[in-house]
């Protein structure tokens, strides 16, 4: 629904701004498609999107499929304009980005192939954390996308980290089963 996404982009351009975020993280289909436009319009300073997989909406090969994959495409190439990186995990994904349309010839500059999800702690190693730091999780409020993890992270860290706040971003209802 046009109308949905475009209200989802404001409110989450308002959070972003009001919590003075300076970078934004995206890591999944919907979140790629709402908040790089939303962070680079909230003067969010660095802006990663992750595709960790393309999912549903390429596969299948009718006339449905073909509409969705144009649809998902454009909103990829649309959001990923707004980004300083580009991650992705699979080179076949890398494939089907570029047959759709989604990545260009100007986006090849920005653009990263990982393995994975993890972190090299060898190359990234842990550091304390400094008072008063400020951890923002966006999300829709779904069991499945972590939200029951975070709020219990935050309320294990919030002990020994007294200075430290933990808002959570998102729309107050889903439509999901699993909404929380």
């Amino acid at each position: 629904n046009p109308l949905e996404y475009r209200r989802h982009g404001r409110v989450l351009r308002e959070g972003l701004r009001a919590e003075q975020v300076d970078a934004v993280f995206a890591y999944n289909p919907k979140c790629i498609a709402h908040a790089p436009a939303a962070a680079r319009a909230a003067g969010v300073k660095r802006v990663v999107a992750m595709v960790t997989g393309l999912g549903h909406g390429f596969m299948g090969t009718g006339l449905r499929a073909r509409v969705v994959r144009w649809q998902k495409g454009w909103l990829y190439r649309r959001a990923f304009r707004d980004c300083d990186a580009v991650l992705v995990q699979n080179q076949l994904d890398l494939q089907e980005l570029e047959r759709c349309g989604a990545i260009d010839a100007g986006m090849r500059a920005r653009l990263r192939m990982v393995a994975g999800s993890g972190v090299d702690l060898t190359e990234f190693p842990c550091v304390p954390v400094r008072d008063g730091a400020h951890f923002l999780m966006v999300a829709r409020p779904l069991a499945e996308k972590g939200l029951p993890e975070y709020l219990e992270a935050a309320r294990r860290a919030a002990n020994r980290l007294p200075g430290a706040t933990f808002p959570w971003l998102g729309p107050k209802r889903g439509p999901s089963p699993s909404g929380l």
